[in-house]
Formats: C-alpha cells, structure tokens, sequence
C-alpha cells in the first residue's frame, strides 16, 4: 500500500484489517456490476509473519459461499508458499509479483511456473518495467513460451511504468505499449488509475483503449467506488467491443 503514501497506506490498514465484512461488501458490489473476477495478492514472507493470511482471502471464501459458485481470480505470488496460500481459489492464471519477475532469475520463475501448473493454472508474468524487462524475458524460450499474460502498470501519464513513482515520459510510456503489442501476449493492465492520482474516466479510458489489453485490474476502497468504478469500466468494454 505504500505506493498510496504512508498517510493513505496508514488509513487503508486502519480501514481493512480484521474489516472482513467490509472487503465482503466491496467484492460482492464489484461482481454485480460488471466485475468478471478478482486479483488476489498472497502474502510475502514478511506480511505474513505480521499478520499472517489478509483479510482478503476470508472475504472471498464468504463471498464465494453467499453466492454458491466459484469467482474467476488472477493471483499474484512471491514464492512457492504462496500459492499454496490460494490454492484453494479458482485461480486461472498465477503469476509471480512484479519484484519477482524483475529480478529475471530464470530458474526461480520456472519453478514457480511448474507449481502454479501443477494447481491447475495458467502461469502469468508481472513485471513493474515492460520497456526493459519483457525484452530480457525473451530470452529464455522456455520461459517465454510458458508464459500464458503479462501483467503491467499502463496509464496514460505513464506513472509507476518503470518501478518509479514518476514513471515514463510519453514517449517511453509508448514504446513499452509497442513493447507490449510487439510481444504478442494478452496483457493484465494494473495500475490503470495511477494509485487514485487519475480519475476512473482518465484512467480506465486510457487503459481500455490499448488493443493488447484484455483485462484490468482496479483497486477500489469502498462500495460506493466499488459500484462507480465498475459500471464504467463494464460500459467501457461494451463500447470496445462494439467498435471491434
């Protein structure tokens, strides 16, 4: 959360842990209005020795359970325990964090690729640097042609596109797009809304708009943002595909 700022970071914590109910509330309004699935993060070593699983997780079981049926999610991991903490899930695809990725140890992101195949899903790559790492990702075959999508930060004001807060110049910020494109690989935009620095309108527009994106994965911190955020972005799909 700190990519928020420690104030808004302190307040989401304040607002989500142990607010299962809340998180339950959130998910249910997002899935009515349009929301096809769920992102769920499985916790580092480090969040887990403070708090153990996030409330997230609970909240999706209770979710699951009052509507009697499974919920699409893509899940993020940053290790092999990880993914046993979702394996529970309807995961269809698990992709390593983008601090994973980026760290380009092939040999550790073909591991992850085995365990995440042998729970039943396809393998996903984020990366927080598409205009210099997917290049690099190229380069190992067997990697590459495991990889099923790619997940990065895509806003129009190019923030967080290269790991920096500051992000991409336009320029830049285009050529990782045709980085994207040029790869061939469905892409998972994250990141979209610039951590709240951009409208939804700004923000999903620019993201929806980019044929080499397939999904996005939006963050939002209650059920009335829950309920404007999504009904756009559903609008925002429909239109696309009407002009396709």
């Amino acid at each position: 959360m700190d990519q928020f700022g420690p104030e808004r970071a302190r307040q989401y914590r304040e607002r989500f842990l142990g607010k299962t109910d809340l998180i339950v509330d959130i998910v249910t309004e997002g899935l009515r209005c349009g929301a096809e699935g769920v992102q769920i993060i499985a916790p580092n070593a480090p969040f887990r020795k403070r708090i153990g699983k996030p409330p997230v997780l609970e909240a999706l079981r209770e979710v699951e359970k009052n509507m009697g049926s499974r919920i699409q999610c893509v899940a993020t991991v940053f290790d092999e325990h990880g993914i046993d903490t979702i394996s529970e899930f309807n995961n269809k695809v698990i992709m390593p964090d983008g601090a994973v990725t980026d760290r380009l140890r092939f040999d550790e992101l073909l591991s992850l690729c085995d365990a995440c195949k042998k729970h039943g899903a396809q393998f996903g790559l984020a990366t927080h640097d598409p205009l210099s790492v997917i290049p690099k990702l190229r380069s190992s075959p067997e990697l590459w042609r495991k990889t099923r999508l790619l997940a990065c930060p895509i806003n129009t004001r190019g923030y967080y596109m290269n790991g920096l807060v500051q992000g991409l110049a336009s320029d830049q910020r285009d050529r990782a797009l045709e980085t994207l494109t040029k790869s061939g690989k469905p892409v998972l935009a994250i990141k979209a809304l610039a951590a709240s620095r951009l409208t939804p309108e700004e923000g999903l527009s620019f993201a929806v708009g980019i044929p080499s994106v397939k999904a996005i994965a939006v963050g939002v911190g209650s059920v009335d943002e829950a309920r404007d955020t999504f009904s756009l972005l559903a609008k925002l799909w429909v239109s696309r595909k009407s002009q396709s």
